[in-house]
């Protein structure tokens, strides 16, 4: 009798706990709107250009921590990750998140907004 093969996890089995949003952005996609965050002089454009991807786009956990750094503005990514929590692919990892804020307050403000699932 041979031993059953090994079949690695399904890419769903990874990004399951949220069912409103399953796969993240697109690599491409999302190296396509880090360049165009970071051709922005001012926080706001880099705002408003995250904003809009995440109006028609899912993000992982990653994908925001790199999404805050590109911000370079602690309210801003404060902002953006309280805005992203609904559309991140997973949630369990979303932990990591407010360790990349600068500002005590805003690190303490989103750990309560996480373990409120999302809400304020």
């Amino acid at each position: 009798m041979q031993p059953a093969a090994y079949t690695p996890p399904a890419r769903e089995d990874m990004y399951n706990d949220n069912p409103d949003c399953r796969w993240p952005m697109h690599r491409m996609e999302f190296n396509a709107l880090l360049e165009k965050m970071r051709s922005e002089n001012f926080t706001p454009g880099r705002l408003t250009a995250a904003q809009q991807a995440l109006a028609n786009n899912c993000l992982s956990t990653d994908e925001v921590i790199e999404i805050c750094r590109v911000m370079n503005d602690d309210y801003a990514s404060f902002t953006f990750a309280k805005n992203a929590y609904p559309r991140v692919t997973d949630r369990k990892n979303y932990h990591r998140v407010p360790y990349i804020l600068i500002i005590e307050q805003n690190r303490i403000d989103l750990n309560k907004f996480i373990a409120n699932g999302g809400r304020e």
